[in-house]
């Protein structure tokens, strides 16, 4: 080795063999080149090692993420799993709840059938209907009250007196009032009431023997006609005159109008073709004039307008009596509905038409409105009223009316009617005599009396008919 000791060295002294070592600049070169190979060899595995790093941190965050993501997806599996389950536990429970409502209800129809079917048994409307109201378990099923079902006793209570009142007519020559009676009992429950059925059926059996009765009534006979007007006869004369040239009008002399209108019904025959129309026009209009005027003056109630003669025609005809519109319908109702007692006029006295009901109806409507204008002029008299009773003077109740006193001041005296002192029983009887006789309303011309119970009462509410309660009665011990 160059400049150095020959390891076989055996202690034997050797001379050393000096060698000079040639170099060149391509061993600088090539020396330069191998540590720039070695430094890109080294840069290369530090590239690698980074790159396995890189990848190894890579691998490691895929892994988290695979790890991660597999969570989530198991968590989403878990929450989709439990929510699974709870949408079977909440068919599960509303299956058995509708199981349970299904159950309830079917023992609810169950219970509603069998307390029908026995109520059904019970023939009587009205004691079927009491038994229902006295069970408040029926009510609870059905949902009837003890208003409900009281109504519809109140129906058929009100139903059975129609059938009472249709029953007193099944003789009737009324056609109108049969009329009447048969359509109030088509309005009520008919079908379910035998008693009904039968006096609807007795009813449209003498609806036609009224009819007929009515027919013979309205026609006049030339006979009738001529016992009450003379002047029938002479009417016909003139017309035989006109027509009958061959009749001798001397013979008819002496002769009734019946008579004369036989006599001419015989000779018609000779009567001209040509003039048989006006023949026969004439007689008639002469004829039913004079019926016209027989029915008016018995009141027979239905007439024939269109044959009015030229000497009735300032005479008011009736129209027809007997036929049931619906207009006369809903007043006839109006009139029961107000407990009018213009209604049972008309049901019970047998010369008092639908027109007579219909007019007095409305008059006492006209006289109900009048009643404002002598309100106002009481208002006008209150003042002198208080004076009255505060100095202790007599009240004439016809002309007067009370203003309110203060609550705790009673009346000093007691105000007196037609001279009379008014006391409990004096105000009975002017309750009475405030109603309207056909409208029963409350006369304006009584309205003192109610302010006179506030007075007396010291209570602002107060009204006249409060008085003859109980308690109201107490108050006249305070009149001096």
């Amino acid at each position: 080795m160059a400049n150095g000791i020959d390891p076989r060295y055996t202690g034997i002294p050797i001379v050393p063999e000096v060698i000079e070592e040639k170099t060149s600049a391509w061993d600088a070169i090539e020396s330069l080149y191998g540590m720039v190979k070695q430094e890109e060899i080294r840069a290369d595995k530090k590239k690698l090692d980074w790159g396995k790093l890189n990848a190894q941190i890579e691998a490691n965050q895929d892994l988290k993420d695979f790890r991660s993501e597999s969570m989530d997806v198991q968590n989403r599996e878990l929450d989709a799993s439990k929510k699974h389950q709870r949408g079977l536990r909440d068919i599960a429970q509303q299956n058995a709840d509708t199981q349970a409502s299904q159950a309830a209800a079917t023992a609810k129809t169950a219970e509603l059938n069998s307390k029908t079917a026995y109520y059904n048994s019970i023939s009587d409307p009205k004691r079927r209907l009491i038994a229902q109201m006295a069970d408040p378990r029926w009510k609870e099923l059905t949902g009837h009250t003890n208003r409900s079902i009281g109504e519809e006793i109140q129906a058929i209570d009100d139903y059975n007196m129609d059938i009472t009142r249709a029953e007193g007519f099944i003789n009737s020559t009324n056609p109108l009032h049969i009329k009447y009676h048969m359509r109030k009992l088509k309005d009520g429950d008919i079908s379910n009431t035998q008693l009904a059925r039968d006096t609807h059926s007795d009813l449209r059996k003498q609806l036609k023997v009224a009819e007929d009765f009515q027919k013979d009534l309205y026609e006049v006979t030339p006979k009738e006609i001529a016992e009450i007007y003379p002047e029938y006869a002479e009417n016909l004369k003139t017309i035989a005159g006109s027509f009958m040239p061959q009749l001798n009008v001397k013979e008819l002399q002496g002769l009734k109008g019946d008579q004369i209108f036989e006599v001419m019904k015989r000779q018609q025959k000779h009567v001209p073709m040509n003039d048989m129309e006006e023949y026969n026009n004439t007689m008639r209009q002469a004829t039913e004039g004079f019926a016209n005027r027989y029915r008016i003056d018995k009141g027979i109630g239905i007439y024939d307008a269109s044959t009015t003669s030229e000497a009735l025609k300032d005479i008011e005809i009736a129209p027809d009596d007997y036929t049931l519109t619906d207009e006369r319908y809903e007043l006839i109702e109006k009139t029961q509905d107000e407990n009018n007692p213009l209604w049972e006029k008309w049901l019970n006295e047998e010369d008092y038409t639908f027109e007579d009901l219909k007019t007095d109806y409305e008059a006492g409507l006209k006289e109900a409105d009048t009643g404002g204008v002598e309100e106002q002029e009481q208002q006008v008299q209150e003042q002198q009223v208080q004076e009255q009773v505060s100095e202790g003077e007599d009240v004439d109740i016809k002309t007067t009316s009370f203003s309110i006193l203060p609550l705790d001041q009673p009346p000093a005296t007691t105000p007196t009617f037609k001279g009379k002192k008014i006391n409990l029983p004096m105000w009975e009887e002017l309750m009475d005599k405030r109603l309207h006789p056909v409208t029963k309303a409350p006369l304006p011309k009584y309205d003192w009396m109610d302010d006179y119970a506030k007075m007396l009462t010291g209570d602002p509410n107060a009204v006249a008919s409060d008085l003859l309660t109980k308690k109201g009665r107490s108050h006249w011990r305070k009149i001096k």
